[in-house]
């Protein structure tokens, strides 16, 4: 499996990343990894919404493809994109098992046989 890079515009050039780093405060940076967003979801972007994730689902393709993001201060970040549970990393993974509204939303169209785990 081939890490996921991000093709980002800066100064009129492209580059391709593994990483981000972002200003989120004076002095405070945060790097997180580019991870596969499915062409649906953007890696980050600033928000004024309040929550610590979030749930965020594309309901137009068949079957429906998640993401799942984290605040850090005003910034909302993709953690993890996926339309099964062999997609879902470690990261995501253990968003989803400290939230049950999280998990109960995503066995609903991914399928419960499938998203109980030991």
């Amino acid at each position: 499996m081939s890490i996921p890079k991000s093709s980002v515009a800066i100064c009129g050039s492209i580059i391709e990343c593994e990483s981000i780093t972002i200003r989120i405060a004076p002095g405070e940076y945060h790097n997180f990894p580019v991870v596969d967003n499915k062409g649906l979801f953007s890696h980050y972007r600033r928000t004024s919404e309040k929550y610590k994730f979030q749930l965020v689902a594309n309901l137009l393709d068949e079957p429906p493809t998640f993401a799942i993001y984290k605040r850090v201060g005003e910034f909302s970040i993709l953690v993890c994109a996926f339309a099964s549970l062999e997609e879902i990393n470690s990261e995501a993974m253990e968003i989803i098992k400290s939230n049950e509204k999280s998990r109960d939303s995503i066995s609903w169209d991914i399928g419960d046989k499938n998203h109980k785990q030991n």
